[in-house]
């Protein structure tokens, strides 16, 4: 991620008391600007993530401890806006989710923490209208598809 170029983006070191760096965070006119970094008290990075305009804005990361990716989400002017990906902390794939305008749209997917894929919900406008479950094995055990009109 990168830093706004910006002569009025002030920069800011929050430590926790060990004197470790609880987060690097940066300011301009008093609300959040730019690159936003907060991190572990063991050091690792917790997570990165930008403002543009004072919202969130482009790709979010978060971290487990461990130094696993966690969770990536990408925002558009404040808003969940595209793929949204949570990891456990072994790094296996748990969800895959889909956002427009910070409404769950498209298809959804959750994982067995085996791997395999567990359901599958479609959302149009922010309504589910579509689920499908599924057996460890692969095997259907519910498939549903919902009116919301």
């Amino acid at each position: 991620m990168k830093i706004l170029d910006s002569p009025k983006l002030e920069q800011k070191i929050y430590l926790y008391e060990s004197g470790k760096t609880f987060a690097i965070l940066h300011y301009h006119e008093g609300k959040k600007e730019g690159e936003q970094l907060y991190f572990y008290q063991n050091g690792q990075l917790k997570s990165e993530y930008s403002f543009h305009n004072y919202l969130l804005e482009g790709l979010c990361l978060f971290y487990w401890s461990n130094g696993k990716l966690k969770k990536s989400a990408f925002y558009k002017n404040g808003l969940l806006d595209g793929e949204v990906i949570n990891y456990n902390d072994l790094g296996s794939l748990i969800e895959n989710l889909n956002y427009k305008n910070g409404q769950l749209e498209g298809l959804q997917s959750y994982f067995f923490a085996s791997g395999p894929l567990q359901r599958q919900d479609v959302y149009k406008n922010g309504l589910v209208i579509e689920r499908k479950q599924l057996s460890v094995n692969g095997d259907v055990l519910r498939h549903d598809k919902v009116n919301n009109t």
